[in-house]
C-alpha cells in the first residue's frame, strides 16, 4: 500500500475516532468512510458501527442512495479480489517452497543457573513444495487437465462394442491413478516424507 494511501486512510479514522456521526446520510463524508472500513475488512455490522447508526439504517442506505451502494460495491469487489490474490500468492509460495527465517533464543547460564547471557539465533530454513497445495492449484487453474473427473459420453447401439469401450475406459483411468500414485511417491521420496 502507498504512504499517501495510508495516510488517507488513518485520516479518515481519525475523524471517525473524534467525530460524532450524524445519522441523516452525507454523501460527501459516509461514502468515503465506507470506502476507507471496508478496505480495512470490516463486515457490515462493524462499519454500521463505526458510522454510528443500525445496521437496518446502513442496509436502508446501501438501497436507498445508488450513490452510497455504487461505492459500497466497488470497495467490497477491490477488497475481495485484494485479498484473493494475497491468498494465490501465498497458496503458489506454498506449491513451489520457499525459505524461511526461524529465530531461536539461547540463554546461558552460569554454574549455579542465574542468567548470564541471552542470544537469539537465526537460521534460514526451507519449506518443501506442499502436496496438497500443488493439488489444489493444479485441479483449480487447469481443471480440464487436473481434474478428478472425468465427463462420459457413451453413443453406442451395439452393446458389445458399448461393454469393450467401457472396459478401455476403465482401465485408462486404472493406469492413470496407478501413474499419479507413482508421481506422488517420487514427490515424497524428493522432500523426504513418508507416505
Amino acid at each position: 500500500m502507498e504512504r499517501r494511501e495510508y495516510g488517507k486512510r488513518h485520516e479518515i479514522l481519525n475523524i471517525i475516532r473524534g467525530y460524532k456521526m450524524n445519522q441523516k446520510y452525507d454523501p460527501k463524508l459516509h461514502i468515503k468512510l465506507v470506502e476507507t472500513l471496508i478496505s480495512f475488512g470490516l463486515t457490515n455490522l462493524q462499519i454500521a458501527e463505526k458510522l454510528n447508526i443500525s445496521y437496518k439504517t446502513f442496509y436502508n442506505w446501501i438501497n436507498s442512495y445508488p450513490d452510497f451502494k455504487e461505492s459500497y460495491d466497488n470497495a467490497k469487489t477491490h477488497y475481495i479480489t485484494e485479498q484473493c490474490s494475497l491468498v494465490e500468492q501465498k497458496l503458489l509460495q506454498k506449491c513451489k517452497g520457499y525459505e524461511y527465517e526461524e529465530s531461536e533464543i539461547i540463554k546461558e547460564t552460569d554454574g549455579e543457573g542465574a542468567l548470564k547471557n541471552t542470544k537469539i539465533k537465526k537460521s534460514k530454513k526451507k519449506a518443501s513444495p506442499d502436496i496438497t497445495s500443488i493439488k489444489f492449484w493444479l485441479t483449480n487453474k487447469a481443471p480440464n487437465d487436473w481434474s478428478e473427473k472425468k465427463d462420459l459420453t457413451v453413443e453406442i447401439n451395439d452393446q458389445t462394442e458399448q461393454k469393450n469401450k467401457l472396459n478401455k475406459l476403465f482401465s485408462d483411468i486404472e493406469e492413470e491413478s496407478k501413474e499419479d500414485k507413482e508421481d506422488i511417491e517420487v514427490k515424497l521420496e524428493e522432500t523426504g516424507e513418508e507416505n
